[in-house]
């Protein structure tokens, strides 16, 4: 995340001056999702610095050799394998690519295109072609990958769309109005390859957040508002550039909008950090029940971090118990019956939608199935209907606490 955001000052600084650079690189920085997937150990902080990387070669060096281009196709090519969601982003890395040939020389734009041309389809090539050899090396599975992350997803957290509107305009919301007005200053003045850069830029920070939109997906929107910020960041540095070039009213105003930037990044980055938090209310309840035996849970990997110092909790593989549900309804209830599990821990909605229909059959046997008791349901967060979900098996004799709550 340093160095996407040293991408960001360099592009800045190369466009304009050393103060947009600047302020790009604050506005970049301040974003709520940046601070948070700086610490998240994600695909997300990788692919996004290779995208920043591809697109500050293609702004900040158009006049060099046409030994670039390759080098874009093959960074935004990682990229794609690296987090299928770049994808998304490549054709507005290749069109800034052939943009940024195209009006080297100022106005010169008839002479320009043939070498445009030339360094869009070159890096465009590259990319696919490396694309390709991954895909004949690894076979169809990436196709499978794409289709399940990307291109055919189905919402895993479905949400409303006021609640995900309203979760990029806090996340976000702020820095595109300021891309926009920035964009909006470089038409005032005319600077027509500046307008179509940024014009790129900002469906390069809306694509991604449009997708999640249209399918009602709640699921890595916070963090993919950090390509948001990145594509946004130079247009919004130029709005406040020019604000606080003025006196009075309008540079107090752009003081304050910087403030409120730092503000709504802090809240936000401090909200975000908090989203694994939730699982721990049922773990704590397991480890005060005390109750030895194997747990399933499609949260297991989580669940096990938290709980590795006990021994007697063990925990399915979350691998297997998305392959139980992946069976069919029958192997859910055959899973039920044996009574093989001292515990149930899962969420109401993050399972895929193919998958929901098991998940409630489960349910209901675990509520007609007297060896079983549901010791609680508790929030996933403050933002969608999903509860934490715990049913454990009690072992005659046992007298230790029991729970019963909701919260």
């Amino acid at each position: 995340m340093l160095t996407a955001t040293v991408c960001v000052y360099r592009i800045g600084r190369h466009l304009f001056n050393e103060n947009v650079a600047l302020l790009a690189s604050l506005v970049f920085a301040l974003t709520g999702s940046v601070q948070f997937i700086g610490k998240l150990a994600t695909y997300d902080a990788p692919c996004l610095v290779l995208v920043a990387l591809a697109s500050m070669l293609a702004i900040t060096k158009r006049s060099m050799s046409i030994a670039i281009a390759p080098v874009i196709g093959a960074l935004l090519a990682v990229a794609t394998v690296t987090k299928y969601t770049g994808l998304a982003l490549v054709p507005f890395v290749l069109l800034m690519t052939f943009l940024t040939a195209l009006t080297a020389d100022g106005r010169r734009w008839r002479r320009n295109f043939p070498q445009a041309v030339l360094h869009g389809g070159v890096a465009t090539l590259v990319f696919a072609g490396l694309l390709l050899g991954g895909y004949h090396l690894w076979g169809s599975g990436i196709a499978v990958g794409v289709k399940f992350t990307t291109t055919g997803r189905t919402a895993l957290d479905p949400t409303s769309t006021s609640i995900l509107l309203e979760s990029l305009l806090y996340d976000i919301g702020l820095t595109f109005a300021l891309a926009i007005g920035g964009t909006l200053l470089m038409l005032r003045q005319r600077a027509w390859d500046k307008v179509m850069l940024f014009v790129l830029m900002l469906g390069a920070g809306s694509v991604i957040q449009a997708s999640s939109v249209r399918i009602h997906e709640f699921t890595s929107l916070n963090k993919h508002t950090a390509f948001s910020g990145l594509f946004c960041a130079i247009p919004a540095a130029v709005a406040l550039n020019w604000a606080l070039s003025k006196r009075g009213r309008t540079t107090l105003a752009a003081v304050a909008i910087i403030w409120l930037l730092l503000i709504d990044g802090m809240w936000r980055s401090k909200l975000q950090y908090s989203w694994p938090a939730s699982i721990l209310t049922p773990i704590k309840v397991i480890q005060t029940l005390n109750i030895p035996g194997q747990y399933l849970s499609f949260d297991s990997d989580t669940a096990e971090f938290y709980t590795q110092g006990d021994p007697r909790i063990d925990w399915f593989p979350s691998a297997a118990a998305y392959s139980i549900f992946g069976q069919g309804v029958a192997e859910v209830i055959r899973t039920e019956k044996i009574h093989k599990f001292t515990g149930f821990m899962f969420q109401t909605t993050n399972l895929s939608a193919q998958n929901v229909s098991e998940l409630h059959v489960l349910d209901r046997l675990l509520a007609s199935d007297p060896y079983y008791f549901e010791t609680g349901t508790y929030r996933v967060n403050a933002y969608t209907k999903g509860e934490w979900q715990l049913w454990m098996h009690y072992p005659i004799g046992y007298h230790g606490p029991t729970h019963k709550g909701r919260l």
